[in-house]
C-alpha cells in the first residue's frame, strides 16, 4: 500500500465512505414524508439522513394502506351498483 503525506497507509475505506451521499432532489421528498422542518434541519444538519430514513419507511406505509382501502371500496361500490341496477 502507498503511504499518504501524513505517514499512513493509503487504504481503500475512509470514514466518509461507509456515509450516503446527500442528494437534495431525492431528500427533499422523504423529508417531506417524515414531515420535517426545513429550518430545523438546516440548524442541525446531522439529522437529516436519519429523517430521511424514517420518510423513506412513512412512504411504502402510505402506498400499501392506499391500497389496501381501494379494495374494500372497489367490492363496496360492486354491491352497491348490483343493488340499484
Amino acid at each position: 500500500m502507498a503511504n499518504t503525506s501524513d505517514g499512513q497507509a493509503d487504504s481503500l475505506y475512509s470514514y466518509d465512505s461507509f456515509f450516503p451521499e446527500q442528494k437534495t432532489s431525492d431528500s427533499k421528498f422523504f423529508l417531506w414524508c417524515a414531515g420535517r422542518i426545513k429550518k430545523l434541519l438546516k440548524e442541525f444538519p446531522v439529522r437529516t439522513y436519519p429523517n430521511m430514513r424514517m420518510g423513506g419507511v412513512i412512504w411504502p406505509l402510505f402506498v400499501l394502506a392506499a391500497l389496501s382501502s381501494v379494495m374494500p371500496s372497489i367490492v363496496c361500490l360492486q354491491y352497491w351498483l348490483d343493488d340499484c341496477l
